[in-house]
């Protein structure tokens, strides 16, 4: 490209077209990448550039090579060769009410992760703490995979916040508009709550487990 002008239209152009194949609504893709609405409107009207970081979190998310949606001439998606492809997962020891999910102050480290498991979205580990979920067999220190999405269905396992407090990982279940977020362990009690004061970060989709 012959400028950064140039680069930041062709930019504007790749994230409307990623926008309108994936059909996802601006309010959801806020909530996954933790930016605002507004922020990825001015993005896609060429209002506003990105700061590489940014466009990393949306290229990961759209599964697509983040050279090419800065306006590169590159491939779209990233080559493969016979080696595994890593990515490095953000590891996170708690999800503070009030922060960014992907906050640095909740980093803890990195892990790497096969590109293969993680090609299709924004994803993160999260330390399990406490004992609420054994009977899932996700036990303390445990590190679950979570992938960012702002729903779930009905008995899937998530990480929800819940009228601002720190975020929780339950079992979610949906009833007549409320939600049940239920412990996988009998010493707890379920938490019953409203839908809109149930914030879904993610989805858990896998474990890792240290002996």
């Amino acid at each position: 490209m012959k400028d950064n002008k140039l680069k930041s239209e062709v930019f504007a152009e790749r994230l409307s077209q990623l926008i309108k194949e994936k059909d996802i609504n601006l309010d959801v893709l806020a909530e996954i990448t933790d930016l605002s609405a507004a922020t990825i409107s001015r993005y896609k009207n060429n209002k506003m550039v990105p700061k590489i970081p940014t466009v990393k979190v949306i290229a990961d998310y759209f599964n697509v090579n983040p050279v090419w949606l800065l306006g590169y001439d590159e491939p779209k998606h990233k080559k493969v060769d016979g080696y595994q492809d890593f990515e490095e997962i953000p590891v996170l020891g708690s999800i503070a009410a009030g922060q960014p999910v992907l906050a640095e102050e909740n980093i803890k480290r990195y892990e790497k992760v096969p590109s293969e498991k993680v090609k299709d979205g924004q994803y993160f580990y999260l330390e399990v703490s406490g004992d609420s979920m054994i009977g899932a067999g996700i036990y303390e220190g445990d590190l679950v995979l979570v992938k960012r999405q702002s729903d779930v269905n009905h008995k899937e396992i998530a990480v929800v916040m819940v009228n601002a407090h720190d975020a929780t990982l339950k079992r979610v279940f949906k009833q007549n508009g409320n939600v049940i977020l239920q412990p996988e362990n009998k010493k707890y009690d379920p938490i019953f709550i409203k839908s809109k004061d149930a914030r879904i970060i993610g989805k858990v989709v896998g474990l890792t487990r240290s002996f």
